[in-house]
């Protein structure tokens, strides 16, 4: 059977199972055994704690094509979950200042970090405005050389990154840890 999406397609994952409900904007990595591995790009829900660019195994059905004018939504959404965070990080009384570790600490069950949480929430937001900026930059050439803004891709395929020079969604975040897959029967 034939691939919907090829490596480094940008595409909306609605990821379900057992443990974990997740929405998501990612990048395919690779293919196999008949499921897509996509990196983690920007969550459009940030109820579960995430700190890197975690790589989920996904069935095809529940990868869609993003549409680029899309992007300035997803990326409206991040940023209002990142401003609720962090009126929440700032009036929980389960935060704490460590003066030996010189950052906050939570003492809840999971032991989530949210200084750690910020920074990358922080990141993903940054990459995906970027990716904007990036596509008004190519949408106002496109219109100045008089082209027709109906010949825009529906999908964000990596192709069409590279031609219209919108490269941000590719950047990964930069951790020492490494790479966590999740899968069908991984708690998220």
């Amino acid at each position: 059977m034939p691939r919907r999406f090829k490596d480094k397609d940008i595409v909306k994952v609605y990821f379900r199972t057992r443990y974990a409900n997740l929405d998501f904007i990612g990048e395919v990595l690779k293919y196999e055994d008949s499921r897509y591995y996509v990196r983690q790009i920007a969550r459009l829900s940030w109820r579960q704690s995430m700190y890197r660019d975690d790589v989920f195994i996904c069935k095809t059905h529940e990868l869609t094509e993003v549409d680029s004018f899309k992007l300035s939504v997803y990326a409206k959404e991040i940023k209002t979950m990142l401003i609720d965070n962090a009126r929440g990080f700032v009036n929980s009384d389960r935060i704490k200042w460590s003066k030996d570790e010189q950052k906050y600490v939570s003492d809840n069950w999971y032991g989530n970090n949210p200084s750690r949480l910020a920074i990358y929430v922080s990141f993903a937001l940054k990459r995906l405005t970027d990716a904007c900026s990036e596509f008004n930059t190519y949408l106002s050439a496109i219109k100045k050389a008089g082209k027709n803004t109906e010949d825009i891709p529906v999908s964000f395929t990596y192709e069409y990154a590279q031609e219209s020079k919108i490269l941000s969604l590719h950047r990964v975040f930069p951790t020492s840890e490494q790479t966590n897959i999740i899968g069908r029967t991984s708690y998220v």
